[in-house]
This record gives C-alpha cells, structure tokens and sequence, in this order.
C-alpha cells in the first residue's frame, strides 16, 4: 500500500510518495495526489521511496503533468531510481516529464 504527505519548501509543493504504486497503492493515493498537485503552480513528485509503479500510476503522473502544463506551472519528479527509473526509461516517459536526480535542485526547477 502507498501513502503520501505534502508540504511546502520555499512556495513549492513537494508531495512525498511512499510504497507500491499498484492498483491499491494508487487508489489510496490518488485523491490526496490530485489535491497536493491541483493547488500550486509548483510542484516536485518525490519517488524515492516508490519501489512500484504500473499503469494507472503512470497515467496520474501524466496527468498531473498535462494539467501543469496548461495551467502554466511546472512538476518536477525526484528520487526516481531502481525499478521506477528503469520503467519509466523504457516507457520513453523521461523524454516527457522533467526528472531532476536532487530533491534541492528540483526545488530550485520548480521555482523557475
């Protein structure tokens, strides 16, 4: 099961995800994920402690994006790695979405 917290680092939202983003874990998350991402014109996804990620996650993520993108904001995703980094090279997904290895420098992104 996933889990999420959000909070705010120098007028950026950064939502933390945390566990699998399976069926359930993306259930249990995408509401909160949708408030977190739908208030701020600036936002960084933190991965690094997401082991899992399927389709419906990838289609919140992208999501997010699209909406970000027409809003005039921007979402940046942290901590991608293992499992979730290979997914989402394949997927050509790291071509699509702005990926940022340090959660300081995401931040520092999401600000511009």
């Amino acid at each position: 099961m996933a889990c999420l917290e959000s909070s705010l680092d120098d007028g950026v939202t950064v939502v933390r995800i945390a566990g699998s983003l399976n069926q359930q874990g993306v259930d249990a998350v995408e509401s909160p994920f949708a408030q977190s991402t739908g208030g701020s014109k600036r936002v960084v996804i933190d991965l690094s402690e997401v082991d899992l990620l399927n389709t419906p996650a990838i289609a919140m993520f992208l999501g997010a994006h699209r909406t970000m993108k027409h809003a005039g904001g921007r979402i940046i995703f942290t901590g991608v790695r293992g499992l979730v980094e290979d997914l989402l090279h394949r997927c050509r997904l790291d071509t699509v979405l702005t990926i940022v290895p340090d959660m300081r420098e995401a931040v520092e992104w999401a600000k511009q």
